[in-house]
């Protein structure tokens, strides 16, 4: 139902702009999050087919590893042989379906977090455009506030919570035998670190900023709601049911996004653990500058 409503939602702001009575609405903004949308929701099923398919393979996999474990116990060499044939046949077409499932569930989280950008910037020039009218007279951007904050809420819900791709500096250690060459591939390895983790807290800046401006959002919209309580007594609940949420194999989640408190206060935990790796790392790799040019 929720997805229907969506739809909607989504063809009215295709006709906003006629129906405002003069009152101009952000169409670029409106088409991303239509674009975004749409290719969100392609990339979260191409991930369900192809975990479908692997867990399918997965099974067929394991079951014939148990037939040959028996066979090979009952001494049914003739089989045994037969399975492993099987087996081996089987590992091209399990490979290829795990790296699917792999590169499609990338895929469906980098659409996800582009529907999310797309939505928080849809939504900010609605909060913009409701705070400058009187106050309770947009009914349909604060209708269109509402729907928008929903799917939001239910596309962080779907998407599961990864880690960045972060790992600590490698033991790289000049050796007393190594000469120039050595030193400088050395060098490149940690060179290229380096630069992972520059890219990484510039990307960890962007989403510390776009849920603190999140929440700076959110606290103004409680704080509009109750105002608009005063003017208007059926004001459409703004609280979301957060339950029954589908994962990307089709299977019901309850599990609750953290609190935005929670979720900046993480960030920035992790992005101080990023910044003093890079820290050392910026150390090592003047070190081996330093070397180098004695050698």
């Amino acid at each position: 139902m929720r997805s229907v409503v969506f739809a909607a939602g989504l063809l009215l702001l295709a006709v906003a702009s006629s129906g405002a009575a003069g009152q101009e609405r952000p169409t670029s903004t409106q088409d991303l999050v239509a674009d975004r949308q749409f290719a969100y929701g392609a990339a979260k099923e191409r991930h369900q087919a192809d975990s479908a398919q692997a867990q399918l393979i997965r099974h067929e996999w394991d079951r014939l590893i148990e037939q040959l474990g028996a066979a090979r116990e009952r001494g049914e060499d003739e089989l045994a042989r037969s399975l492993m044939g099987t087996l081996q046949e089987l590992t091209d077409e399990k490979t290829r379906t795990e790296y699917d499932q792999t590169e499609s569930r990338e895929a469906w989280i980098r659409a996800g977090k582009d529907l999310i950008n797309a939505l928080n910037s849809y939504l900010q020039l609605l909060s913009g455009q409701i705070r400058s009218s009187a106050v309770g007279s947009d009914d349909e951007a604060n209708s269109l506030y509402n729907e928008y904050e929903e799917r939001l809420e239910e596309v962080e819900a779907e998407l599961p919570e990864d880690e960045p791709d972060f790992e600590p500096m490698p033991e790289v250690e000049i050796l007393p035998q190594d000469g120039p060459r050595e030193i400088r591939h050395k060098l490149s390895l940690l060179e290229n670190r380096e630069r992972h983790y520059v890219r990484l807290l510039a990307e960890l800046d962007r989403e510390i900023e776009a849920l603190e401006l999140r929440q700076i959002r959110e606290r103004w919209r409680r704080d509009e709601e109750a105002r608009r309580d005063i003017f208007d007594t059926d004001v459409n609940p703004t609280g979301r049911d957060r339950t029954n949420v589908t994962d990307a194999a089709g299977i019901a989640d309850t599990t609750a996004v953290l609190p935005l408190e929670d979720r900046i206060d993480r960030k920035k935990k992790f992005r101080e653990r990023v910044d003093t790796e890079l820290k050392k790392l910026e150390d090592k790799v003047s070190e081996f500058r330093r070397e180098l040019g004695r050698r």
